[in-house]
């Protein structure tokens, strides 16, 4: 009877003590469930160490769990036994605002412990776009590419789902159990571009979130897209909005370049930024706020005079009404004509000088203490002032056809590019860019726009670079001897197969310019037949003594220097590197050197050597720029002598790199004078506008002229 008795004792005893470590192993795996959603929901590395499986195998989940403010636990249940090491523990999970969902997390014992096993496919994408919508699914589109579709038999609020809708999606086991809805904003028109904002023309100013999407229709569905297809001036995006920040972007599938946007320069070319816009128009004008739906019209011929003032809210823009009365405006203003043309009568333009006038409509933005000016202009009625200003009218007909196809194309490939994007601007107005607006319009140039309205050069089926030039020596260069990699700054670039050396003669065989044998018997010759011999520009010569060029390369070595480091090289032992240069880095001139020519005979580099150091100029600008035919310190005048008789006083940079040297010494070697005998003006890729008027003296087409310069293109209609 005592055993039978004590053995009940023990049993009971056993039973207590198995219940108790029943309960205190659920307690166990509750408070280890609770600590990795903690550590989850907290975005804590240590999460990972908490999961049985590799934690590559659950990134996803890692990712989902850790986006702030989604998930919470609402319960956790009691644990349930499946073995001796298996269990699952019941979770309320919380997504969103009002979504619960029961879970089940699974658990194994390891000898780490405890730790989770197995959990529901939970998946988090941060901003996808709903493409189709389905009978209980709907097909979603994520920035990183990815179409999937869920089941929707669980998601809150899924009778508000809709196509096009974007937001954050949330799945468990492939059904949509969240959706948050970001708010779509319709925008007409993008225009300002920056790293940090987006303006809209009726919306104002957005801020990016850190990881904006960007997405586009393709030929089959969506595809992903990236900050750097926006075009200034593309018209009907969306922006998906979340904490007033743009979380996604849904652009256009299709853009014209119809319109181009110019940033103007002060007088002078001083710079983008005005302190002071005086304007007036010979028709009835409107000054209007397109944010602030507000508007203020002005009378043919009066005029209106915006100024900067600083507020304790920021910069505005002070309007003077012709009135006397001031207005302030915080947001993109617009100068809207009513027809006609909008005069700035605070500008200056050409030579003699004149007041421009602008086709369009002109805005004003307030920005760093200055003042942006923007014309928004039709292509074509661009194109009015631009072919004058980059071509003579005397050229005739033909010749000033091709500069507008030319002139058309570069600025439909300016347009894509958008290179002035924090202006809200494709190009400015000077050499920069295209020079617009330096000389009034003209009726033969306005005629050779309008014959080839449309007409833009294409090759491979993009549009061509249609690099152009003033005069060439007889011969192109190769586009990748003259620009680096616009990317990596490699130099040489990469080679375009349409802007390559050719000659330019209608006669005789061109010698091996690319040695130096070759370049003195061409450059340093006037007999030869070329297209170009009409500009005075075709052969040319310079000499400077010793001292005046020591003083022209001190004074603007260092400048280039600074300007683009990766170009101008200082000797270091047997190599050169980039370094800053010294106010007095020559000491006396010893030699001059052609390290490096192109094909087209083009120096590219050249090294100059002086009793203080050695200095090796890359790019054909570089040395230009550096040796310069200008006198330094009230000297005499440099001249540079043209093959038509004429000279040119202090010429603003070198004309060209298709030149040889004659370095005179004297009987102890020194050097005493250098002469620079050369050929062309500019930078020699492309299409040479005194040859292009040479062709058209022969006879040939504008057609026939660019497929000239530009071997292997078509013409093709923009629109």
């Amino acid at each position: 009877m005592r055993k039978l008795v004590l053995l009940m004792l023990f049993t009971a005893l056993a039973a207590v003590f198995a219940l108790n470590l029943i309960q205190s192993t659920r307690q166990e795996l509750s408070a280890t469930v609770d600590r990795f959603f903690s550590l989850a929901t907290g975005g804590e590395p240590q999460a990972a160490d908490m999961l049985a499986a590799d934690p590559n195998e659950q990134e996803a989940l890692l990712e989902a769990l850790a986006v702030p403010g989604l998930f919470s636990v609402e319960d956790i249940g009691q644990a349930q036994f499946h073995s001796l090491s298996r269990a699952s523990v019941p979770v309320q999970l919380k997504v969103g605002k009002d979504g619960i969902h029961l879970v089940h997390v699974e658990l194994e014992k390891t000898q780490d412990g405890w730790l989770i096993g197995s959990f529901p496919q939970l998946v988090a994408v941060p901003a996808a776009i709903i493409e189709e919508i389905l009978p209980s699914a709907a097909v979603f589109f994520s920035a990183d590419g990815n179409r999937f579709t869920l089941a929707r038999n669980s998601v809150n609020g899924e009778s508000e789902i809709n196509a096009n809708q974007a937001g954050l999606v949330v799945s468990m086991d492939g059904s949509l159990v969240y959706f948050e809805q970001f708010a779509a904003i319709p925008i007409n028109k993008l225009l300002t571009v920056t790293d940090e904002t987006l303006e809209g023309e009726e919306d104002g100013f957005f801020d990016l979130a850190d990881h904006t999407a960007y997405f586009r229709p393709g030929q089959t569905g969506l595809e992903t897209a990236s900050k750097e297809d926006f075009i200034v001036g593309m018209k009907d995006l969306v922006f998906y909005t979340k904490d007033s920040r743009v979380r996604a972007v849904l652009l256009p599938k299709d853009f014209v370049p119809e319109t181009v946007r110019v940033v103007l320069n002060t007088t002078g070319f001083g710079g983008l930024g005005h302190r002071e816009v005086r304007l007036t128009a010979d028709t009835p004008f409107a000054l209007t706020d397109k944010v602030a739906q507000s508007t203020q019209h002005i009378q043919a011929g009066q005029t209106l005079t915006l100024t900067l003032t600083l507020t304790a809210d920021g910069e505005r823009i002070l309007a003077q009404l012709p009135s006397g009365e001031r207005r302030e405006f915080i947001n993109r203003i617009f100068i809207l004509p009513e027809g006609g043309k909008v005069r700035i009568t605070s500008l200056r333009r050409g030579s003699p000088a004149f007041t421009p006038s602008y086709h369009g409509h002109l805005e004003v933005r307030a920005a760093g203490g200055e003042l942006a000016l923007v014309n928004e202009v039709p292509l074509e009625a661009y194109l009015y002032s631009v072919v004058p200003s980059e071509m003579p009218v005397s050229f005739g007909l033909v010749p000033l056809q091709v500069q507008a196809v030319a002139a058309r194309s570069y600025a439909a490939a300016s347009i894509y590019r958008s290179g002035f994007r924090r202006y809200a601007a494709h190009v400015d107005d000077s050499t920069a860019s295209q020079v617009y607006n330096n000389v009034p319009e003209y009726p033969v140039s306005t005629q050779a726009v309008n014959d080839t309205a449309g007409i833009i050069l294409t090759y491979g089926g993009e549009i061509a670079d249609t690099r152009f030039f003033s005069t060439s020596a007889g011969v192109t260069a190769n586009f990748e001897e003259v620009w680096h990699e616009r990317e990596t700054g490699a130099f040489p670039g990469t080679p375009v197969p349409y802007l390559t050396s050719r000659p330019q003669l209608r006669s005789g065989s061109l010698p091996d310019v690319s040695t130096e044998e070759g370049a003195r018997s061409f450059f340093g010759s006037t007999a030869w037949d070329s297209f170009d011999t009409m500009s005075p520009w075709f052969r040319w010569d310079v000499e400077m003594s010793r001292t005046e060029l020591e003083a022209v390369i001190s004074r603007y070595l260092p400048e280039r220097q600074k300007a683009q480091p990766d170009f101008v090289l200082t000797q270091e032992g047997s190599g050169f590197v980039s370094r800053e240069i010294s106010d007095n880095p020559l000491g006396e001139l010893t030699d001059l050197r052609v390290i490096h020519r192109g094909g087209g005979g083009n120096v590219y580099e050249l090294e100059i050597t002086g009793e203080n150091g050695t200095y090796r100029l890359v790019k054909e600008y570089t040395i230009r720029f550096t040796l310069r035919p200008v006198s330094i310190g009230g000297g005499r005048d440099i001249l540079l002598q043209r093959h038509d008789g004429s000279d040119v006083k202090n010429y603003i940079i070198l004309p060209s790199t298709f030149i040889v040297m004659n370095i005179n010494r004297d009987n102890t070697g020194r050097i005493t004078t250098v002469r620079f005998l050369g050929g062309g003006n500019g930078h020699g890729v492309g299409m040479s506008q005194w040859g292009v008027r040479g062709l058209a003296a022969d006879g040939r087409s504008f057609a026939e002229i660019l497929e000239h310069y530009y071997p292997g293109s078509t013409t093709a209609k923009a629109y």
